[in-house]
């Protein structure tokens, strides 16, 4: 089972990423745009963050059942569990600030998604990737 899950996993990932881009940059549009653009983008990126959601979990998921040592490696420096809570926190307050004149703090909370999401994977796969 472990093949099968490795064979998926890299598309798996490359789709998240390419979901949580385009949410971060609906975001920035919104920031940035005139009213019908705007509109748009916002929709875009309340689609996008269902799909980020669920690549989110998706990801997690099939993390821990590719790499068992990962929950090892938590388990011996508990602070990373830092990271991936920053990230859910971070893409909750995405869901949360979607309404007019909090736009900043939807793309500021896209970004500290963003930011966890990149920590909890170089917090996970360093350790692998330096032996």
């Amino acid at each position: 089972m472990t093949a099968e899950i490795r064979n998926w996993y890299p598309l798996l990932v490359v789709s998240g990423a390419l979901l949580t881009v385009s949410m971060n940059s609906a975001l920035w549009v919104v920031l940035n745009a005139e009213s019908s653009s705007r509109q748009r983008a916002m929709r875009l990126a309340d689609i996008t963050w269902w799909g980020v959601l669920m690549s989110t979990i998706a990801v997690a998921i099939m993390s821990v059942q590719i790499d068992p040592q990962l929950i090892d490696r938590l388990k011996a420096a508990p602070w990373g569990f830092i990271f991936p809570v920053v990230a859910l926190a971070g893409l909750f307050g995405v869901r949360a600030s979607r309404m007019p004149q909090m736009e900043f703090l939807a793309f500021f909370f896209s970004c500290v998604y963003l930011a966890g999401i990149t920590a909890s994977a170089l917090f996970g796969a360093l350790p692998s990737l330096l032996t």
